[in-house]
């Protein structure tokens, strides 16, 4: 099978099990979303990022846990998909960092331009995974600041 054939559309992953992730798809990057369900269900849902062996990101995933494995590893269930955005130079792509208007809310991801600032506030757009309806939604830029991980380093 062709390296991109699992994802000619990001939404065929939907419903998937994992891992095993598709042929030409590794997981480098998760976050656990749902602090707001409470500490021992933080990591009922999570986003992550696919990408190809090469290192190039493809697809966000919003997932689900179904269950944990003999080793504890987690299984999840994919309920939604947004191909990997195109970033202009000096942006970067926050997850599970994010504040509106002061308060964190971990299930906002951001593209935002990267400056030295702890907090980065130059949102090109924003989506939130709405745990009720485990899809990405549109979210406005207004008030939303992610945390720059990298400041003061």
């Amino acid at each position: 099978m062709a390296l991109l054939a699992p994802i000619a559309s990001a939404a065929e992953l939907v419903g998937s099990t994992v891992p095993p992730y598709p042929a030409g798809l590794i997981s480098k990057y998760g976050s656990c979303v749902a602090l707001s369900l409470g500490v021992k269900r933080e990591c009922d849902y999570a986003v992550g990022i696919l990408e190809r062996p090469d290192g190039k990101p493809v697809v966000l995933v919003g997932e689900r846990l179904v269950k944990r494995d003999d080793q504890r590893k987690a299984i999840w269930i994919i309920t939604d998909t947004l191909p990997y955005p195109t970033l202009p130079e000096g942006y970067l792509l926050a997850i599970a960092n994010c504040r509106i208007d002061g308060k964190a809310d971990r299930t906002i991801i951001a593209a935002v331009r990267n400056e030295d600032a702890e907090w980065l506030g130059t949102v090109l757009w924003a989506r939130r995974f709405d745990l009720s309806k485990e899809k990405f939604m549109e979210q406005s830029t207004a008030g939303v600041q992610c945390q720059n991980e990298a400041a003061g380093l």
